[in-house]
């Protein structure tokens, strides 16, 4: 009788783990937005915004011909890895351990809804987990840059 009143709790817990997510789990320290563009157009514009203000593209990678090769289907992804060099010279400096996490990584894709998002660390965030305190100049530039660049990149 007690195994039949379960039966309710483990069909919602069933439909729970079967439904897709409507919002993919963003760790803290990251910094989502929204864009109107697909995901090439996204990371388009971004990356002549970003070349065109000290940047360099270091790689565009498609992962979604990754998945795919992996025999999984998912929806349009890709990331761009970039460089400023004197920002991050001056993590490197500070820290050595900071080169695991620069050249920075910005990933742009969809989501199950549709919308396409653009995501990258926040470089203050990044800073205060390798306990970079030495470079607050350079790192608010970082912050205040990415920021700026991206919400270009995004608006309509």
């Amino acid at each position: 009788m007690r195994a039949l009143a379960l039966i309710p709790a483990l069909l919602a817990l069933a439909l729970l783990a079967l439904s897709p997510r409507a919002h993919a789990y963003m760790p803290p320290g990251m910094i989502s937005k929204r864009s109107p563009y697909d995901v090439g157009q996204t990371l388009d514009r971004l990356e002549d915004l970003l070349k065109k203000n000290g940047f360099t593209v270091i790689a565009r990678i498609d992962d979604q011909a990754i998945a795919k090769a992996g025999g999984q289907i998912v929806a349009p992804i890709q990331s761009l890895i970039v460089s400023l060099p004197g920002f991050d010279a001056a993590l490197i400096e500070s820290e050595r351990a900071t080169g695991l996490e620069v050249p920075m990584r910005i990933l742009c894709w969809q989501d199950s809804n549709g919308s396409v998002n653009l995501t990258y660390p926040s470089p203050d965030q990044l800073a205060q987990r390798y306990n970079v305190t030495s470079q607050p100049v350079p790192v608010q530039h970082m912050d205040d840059l990415l920021g700026s660049l991206t919400d270009q990149a995004v608006k309509p």
